[in-house]
Formats: C-alpha cells, structure tokens, sequence
C-alpha cells in the first residue's frame, strides 16, 4: 500500500518535476523571443535598405537627369562664340522645356548672367563665392546642397557643368530646381504614411526634409541635436556617415519604437533616412509574439492543470494505483509481482502446494491466424477459467503474454494432473471463429512446494515450473510435465556444461572423430564427415546429443564449429605431408554462424592460417537454415564458392523438404538423411522417392550422399540407383584422427 511517507515524495517530485517544465518552457520561451527579435531585426534591415535603393534610385535618376541636360547644353554653348543675349535666348527656351526655374552661364570671373522661367533675366550677378560654382570651375558636374533662393522666397538646389571650348575653361553652366522637386520624392506616403524620409549630409545636416512631422521642429538644422538615438549610437553612426557605409539602429520617440536607416546617396555625401515604426513594419511579427505568449500561457495553463490533476490522483486514486500496481490489466488476474506476495504469505501457512505454470501452444500463430482481438479473446478466456478452476485458498496470475501462473493445493500427483486436464480441456472449449477448426491446446509445467519455510527464494520454484513446462511437448500425453529429480538432473547437467565449456575449449577437449565417405563406384574412401567428441581430462566423455543442443541455444556452437574447422584443416596438412591426397573433410556449420556479419572473414582467415586448398573443405549445413532465409542463404554460398570451398546440404527428407531449394540453391553435395533407409513397412514407396531425388540430383550436377547405410542389403540398394556416396556404420563407425588414418591407408 502507498504510504503517507511516499506519498509525500510523489507530491515532491510532482512539483519539482512541474517547476522544471515550467524553468524549460520560460527558458524555450526566452529563446524563441530572442530568436524572433533577431529575425524581426533582420527583415526589417533587409526591408528598409530596399525602399530605400528605391527611393534612392529615383532621387539619383533625376539629379543625372538634369546634369545630362547641362552637359548636353554645355557642348553647344561650346561649339561657337556667342553673345551674352544668344546665350540667354537659349537658356530661357531650355527652361520652358525642363523643371527648371532659372538657368544661367557664370563666367570665369564668376561674373553671371541668369534668366528665370517667366524670362526675367539677372545681369552681372556674383556668383563666385558659391561652393558649387567653384567646384564646377574645376571640371566636375556638381547638385548644390539646399540654400536659400536670393532671387525669390524658398529654397532651391543648384547644378552646374563646366563649359570649354577647345579644351579652354569659359565658365559654368548652371541651373536651379525648386526644393520640393526633391521633397515631393521623399514625401511619397509609406506604409500609408507612417514611415518618414529625409536627406541629410555625412555632418548630419538635414538637405531636404520631407512632409512628414516626425521631426517637428523646422529649425532643427542636424540629425544630432535631436538626440534620436542616444550618444553612444550615435557617435557610432557620425563616423560611419563620414565612409559612406549604411547604418540600422532602432529609437524610441514620443513612447513609439522605430527602426532607422540610413543609406549613402553617393552624391555630395548626402544620405537617405528612412524611419518607421516598428509596429507598422513588423505587424506580423507582433502578432506571432502574441499568439506565442498566448500559446505559452496555455500551454502553462494546461501544464498547471495535468498536474493538479496528476495531484489528484496520487491523493485521491490510491486503490487504482494499486490496481494498476498489482492486476494485470487485459485480464484482471494479479500481475506476477503480486501473485508471489500473496504466494510467499500462503505458503507460510502450509505448505501442501504446487505451483503450476500454464501456456498456449503456439499462441503466435493464433493471434496470426484469428488476430490480436482473437487473441485476446483468448487470454480472457484462458484467465476466466483458471479463476473457476481454484478455490479462495488458492491463487491465479497472469504473467505476460500468454503464460499464467496458479498456486494449486497439493495432496497427490493424480488428483492435481486431473484437475489440470480439466482446465486445459475447458481453454480447448474457447470458440474463436464460427467455423474454427483450431484446437487450442496448453502445456502446464508443475513444481511442487515442499517444507516451505520461507528461506528458500520463490523464484527457484517459478524457474523449476518454468523448465518443466519449457519440456511439455503440447500433446495429450506430454502436456504437463512435473519438475523430478530427472530433469533437476538435467538442468544441474546443463549449468556443469556452461560453466565448463569455454576451459574446455582453451584444453582442446573437443576432439575431432572421422566418418568415413565411401566411393560407391570405386568402393575407396573419398573423404570423412568431422563430428565432435568431449573427452574430459579424466578420461569420461560427453556426448553431442548432451551438449550440442546447449551449444545451440547460449551461442556457443559458433565457437565450437570454428574449432572444428580449424581441427580439419590441421589434420588435412597432416594427411598432405604423408603424401594422402584425394580426401575431403565435411564439416558442420550452425545456424547461426550464417547470421555472424563477420562469417566469411572468420573461415577465410583460418584456412590462409593453414594454408589449405579450400576445396578439401565441404561445408554443411541443414535443410532448415535454407528455408529460413533463401536469399541470404544464396548470396552466402556464391561468396563460398568464390572461396573455393564446396557447399553440402545435410539431413534433406529430415523435415518439410522443398525441392525448389535446389532450383534456387547452388550446391555441390546433397545428403539424404538416414530416415529414408529406416524400416518403415513402405520400402516401395521410399525406393521410388530415393531414386528420382537421385536422379534429379545428378541431372543438376549435385553429387549424392546417403547416411545411415548399416547393411549390405542397403549398401547395394542405393549404389543400383546410382548413389554417388555412402556414409554409415555399414562401412566405418566415427573414429579418431590415427585410426582414420590407418583406415584410409590399410594399416587398421
């Protein structure tokens, strides 16, 4: 049960575990808002330095526009000598055709003489002085800086061009456009309205302001005696303006945030400001920032009520979190940690048990077959009737999948073993499908308690029913097994076998005996299959059928037939060395060496080790690794036959043959398994089989081995149906490395 103390502790963690998402969420949220202002920032940069190139463009246009009229103008005005009045005649027409509003020719005394565009004319006006005019004397095309008109109110901008004739300096050509021309430009509405432009110089003077009141006070003559920015930025920006780069910065004014932009005109130093508010430009932005927050908030919300919940529940819910704890949930039964609970407390009470472990046969296959609903269907079942099956002194679990657990009182092995067939034949009973002709059968593994005095750890008891019931074989006569004294035996032997078998490969126990193959044509031995033998170091011998199928289960094997391998290649230079050719070695190959990524690399190493011809070694392996994985099987034995080596399937007719795996398997040997020699009382039929299996093996070039030949009688059938090998007790029994090797030299 869940006690106060630990439930305490589950508050605790709940709302250290809350404060941490919530520290995660603000934390994410911080980020993400400064991730957003980052990017908010750079669009806003990239946008405003495109209106501006715009506007710029359109500023720069009409400034090249008017200088391209003057220096058009400047070339007539020098091609011919000309009067003052001839001059004047032709700027004032020039000015009814352009926007100008007074044209003029300064000489080079800086003496001019202008004339407006209602055909006043000015004569004898000074206009050395004037920074412009001085800088066009020297040969450039200049645009003034706003000034004050001296003919009339306002403000204008001057341009001038040097005028020559044959490469003689005769004075400027110039000519003034009203301010507005350039203001009108600027003065365009913005995001409707709301963003404001300006030029100013690299001092910061303003040039030409526009129509908007951002800047409200008219006298303000420089950018920096608005403190827009503050000094700090400020500073910065002066001496940017002074190289000609751009600049972006953001300012407050009046409580309102605005982004700033300023962008060199690449004329007189000036630049192009461009301010707006940043609501106006980053909207979207803004309203991603509240649903974000909105999003955040409910997120927090959310989280604040899960764990208010999840509160709830650990005070409020204490039996289903015991349920959950202690019951299984498809079925109801306990769960395995709360059947050895209630087992262990039984149990000290008495101790006339035995505790029985319960299985589906193949349940796999009805969940294939029926479905995963079927199947539970079934589950529910199989519970429902163990839950009848047992009295209130008793106890049932399901453990997991489809393997339950009862604690059944104990008198006599009879009484129980009925009760159980009881309760397998009602299981059998369950109904999946109308017309289900299924029978659903159960093995039971048994392991009785006795003298329980609860020093003995209930989990040797469920391992014992567990080995009991892994022995069942599913059938009427073999569905519950009791866990005895033989298979203690067994599992005792099982653990001897593991503990010792890795030193017993460091002692090369394993000893390599040799089966003759004969030569049914020539009647000489052709080679040998290579079969394990363990002889302990006292002399005592374990049998393959005791450890084979131990080596098979915990891996092992894949060490063991490496071994074996190795052995055959060290007796093969043997044999070689003695002058003896001619003979090849099969040897085993499990299955699972077929799934080591490394196989090939591991045999290949070991026969360069020896430096065997890898033809003297045929490798074997059973009919069933072939139906596991064809493809895989067929790429192996491509790669094995490019090695050199020959490939043999052992035991074919053991099991579910396919002769398709011979139309789709390259192999060099087929080896009928000695089932088809056996006795069975259908001789004909088995003659018949074994000759076309024979025969078809030839037509494909596959030579045929037959084992278990035990007699002369055998011996002769299959050489009459044009056996191409024999292998069995007829000709040698498995023998040693020195005895095979007297055999094969007649010396035995």
């Amino acid at each position: 049960m869940i006690t106060e103390k630990r439930l305490k502790k589950q508050i605790t963690i709940a709302a250290v575990t809350a404060a941490g998402i919530f520290a995660a969420l603000a934390v994410t949220a911080i980020m993400a808002f400064i991730t957003l202002s980052r990017a908010q920032k750079n669009e806003a940069e990239i946008y405003l330095n495109e209106v501006t190139e715009q506007y710029k463009s359109t500023i720069v246009t009409q400034m090249e526009g008017y200088l391209h009229v003057l220096e058009a103008l400047s070339t007539i005005l020098g091609e011919k000598e000309m009067e003052e009045d001839e001059i004047l005649d032709i700027l004032e027409i020039e000015n009814y055709q352009n926007d100008f509003i007074r044209m003029g020719f300064v000489g080079t005394d800086g003496i001019g003489e202008l004339v407006d565009m209602d055909g006043v004319r000015y004569e004898n006006v000074r206009l050395g002085e004037e920074e412009f005019i001085q800088d066009a004397m020297k040969g450039n095309s200049v645009v003034s800086n706003t000034m004050r008109d001296r003919f009339d109110d306002g403000y204008i901008n001057c341009y001038g061009v040097p005028v020559y004739r044959k490469g003689e300096l005769l004075g400027v050509l110039t000519a003034a456009s009203e301010y507005e021309s350039f203001g009108k430009i600027i003065s365009r509405p913005i995001f409707n309205g709301s963003a404001y432009l300006h030029i100013i110089d690299s001092n910061g003077d303003f040039v030409i302001r526009s129509g908007h009141k951002l800047i409200e006070n008219e006298d303000c003559q420089n950018i920096f005696d608005m403190d827009l920015l503050g000094a700090g930025i400020e500073e910065n920006l002066l001496s940017q303006l002074k190289t000609g780069e751009t600049f972006f910065s953001g300012f407050t004014r009046n409580n309102t945030k605005f982004w700033v932009f300023f962008a060199p005109i690449e004329r007189n130093g000036w630049y192009l400001v461009c301010m707006i508010p940043q609501k106006a430009l980053n909207a979207n932005f803004n309203r991603m920032t509240r649903v974000a927050i909105a999003v955040f908030s409910i997120i927090i919300l959310l989280l604040v009520i899960l764990f208010a919940y999840i509160y709830m529940l650990i005070r409020n819910n204490r039996n289903e979190m015991r349920r959950l704890a202690y019951y299984d949930p498809l079925t109801g039964l306990y769960n395995k940690a709360r059947f050895v609970e209630e087992a262990m407390s039984l149990l000290k009470q008495k101790s006339d048990y035995a505790l029985v472990l319960l299985d589906v046969v193949n349940f796999k296959f009805v969940n294939e077959l029926f479905g995963y609903e079927k199947g539970d269907v079934l589950l529910r079942h199989v519970a429902q009737v163990c839950m009848n099956a047992i009295d209130s002194a008793e106890l049932c679990c399901r453990d997991n999948s489809d393997k339950f657990a009862l604690l059944m009182s104990y008198g006599e092995k009879q009484a129980l073993t009925d009760r159980l067939t009881k309760i397998m034949e009602s299981i059998s009973r369950c109904q999946l499908d109308p017309v289900q002709e299924y029978r659903i059968l159960c093995n039971c593994g048994v392991k009785t308690v006795e003298n329980y005095n609860g020093r003995v750890d209930f989990d040797v008891f469920w391992d014992r029913a567990d080995l009991a019931l892994k022995n069942a074989k599913g059938n009427q006569n073999d569905a519950i097994i009791f866990y005895g004294e033989e298979l203690h035996e067994r599992e005792v032997k099982r653990n001897e076998i593991e503990r010792i078998m890795h030193t017993a490969l460091s002692n090369r126990e394993y000893r390599m005996y040799l089966q003759p193959k004969v030569d049914l044509e020539s009647g000489r031995v052709c080679g040998a299959e290579a079969l394990v033998r363990w002889v302990r170091p006292r002399g005592g011998m374990i049998y393959p059928d005791e450890f084979i199928p131990v080596f098979e289960q915990n891996g092992f094997i894949t060490n063991l037939d490496m071994y074996m391998l190795e052995e055959a290649c060290v007796y093969l230079n043997g044999l070689l060395k003695m002058g003896i050719s001619g003979i090849c070695i099969s040897v085993n190959q499990s299955r699972i060496l077929f799934y080591k990524q490394d196989y090939l690399k591991q045999i290949e190493k070991i026969i360069r080790k020896h430096h065997i011809d890898p033809s003297l070694i045929i490798l074997e392996v059973t009919e069933g690794i072939t139906m596991e994985n064809l493809e895989e099987m067929k790429r192996l034995v491509r790669e094995l036959h490019k090695m050199g080596f020959a490939v043999s399937m052992d035991d074919f007719g053991s099991g579910y043959s396919s002769l398709n795996i011979l139309k789709e398997l390259d192999i060099d040997e087929l080896k009928l398994d000695k089932a088809f020699l056996a006795d069975t009382g259908e001789q004909e039929k088995r003659d018949i089989i074994m000759k076309n299996i024979i025969n078809l093996a030839g037509e494909l070039h596959i030579k045929t081995v037959t084992e278990g030949v035990e007699s002369a009688s055998q011996a002769d059938f299959i050489r009459s149906i044009h056996c191409d090998i024999g292998q069995g007790y007829y000709y040698a029994k498995p023998m040693p490395e020195d005895e095979f090797t007297r055999f094969i030299t007649g010396k035995a």
